[in-house]
C-alpha cells in the first residue's frame, strides 16, 4: 500500500525521526511550500526557532522531499471539483484529489481535513502510520 503525505505529516515524521516511512510515500509538489510556510511561523510568530535554525530545518525538509516521489498538482478541475463538493481549501483538495486518483492512503495530522474527507478517500495520520510501518 502506498502513501500520500501531505505536508503536516512529513512534519511529523520528521519530528518522530522515522524517515524509512518516506521510501514507500509520496508527496504533491505543493508540500515544499506548506512547509516552507510551517517553519517560517516557527520562526517568525511563534520565535521557537531563530533564522539559522529555521534554515537549517527547512534545508533538512527540502531534503526529505527530495528523497519521496513527488507529484505534479495537474488536475485543476478536479480538485476544484473536490474542493466544492467536500468544502476543502484548493491545497487540501489536491491532496484528496490525488490520492482518490491513485487509490493512495492520505497520511495528513488535518483532524478537520480527516473530517470532511474520511469518506471520499481513505485518511491515517502520521502516529498510525509509524505504528503501521
Amino acid at each position: 500500500m502506498r502513501y500520500l503525505l501531505d505536508a503536516s505529516s512529513i512534519y511529523r515524521i520528521a519530528e518522530a525521526n522515522a524517515l524509512d516511512i518516506l521510501a514507500d510515500s509520496m508527496t504533491l509538489d505543493l508540500a515544499r511550500y506548506e512547509l516552507g510556510n510551517t517553519v517560517l511561523k516557527e520562526h517568525a510568530i511563534h520565535k521557537r526557532m531563530d533564522l539559522p535554525k529555521a534554515q537549517q530545518l527547512i534545508g533538512f525538509l527540502y531534503g526529505i522531499l527530495g528523497a519521496m516521489d513527488e507529484a505534479e498538482v495537474i488536475d485543476g478541475e478536479g480538485i476544484m471539483k473536490v474542493a466544492a463538493e467536500l468544502r476543502l481549501s484548493f491545497y487540501d483538495a489536491a491532496y484528496v484529489q490525488y490520492s482518490k486518483s491513485e487509490d493512495l492512503v492520505l497520511v495528513t495530522e488535518d483532524e478537520k481535513l480527516e473530517r470532511k474527507a474520511g469518506n471520499y478517500v481513505k485518511i491515517i495520520n502520521a502516529s498510525g502510520l509509524i505504528k503501521k510501518v
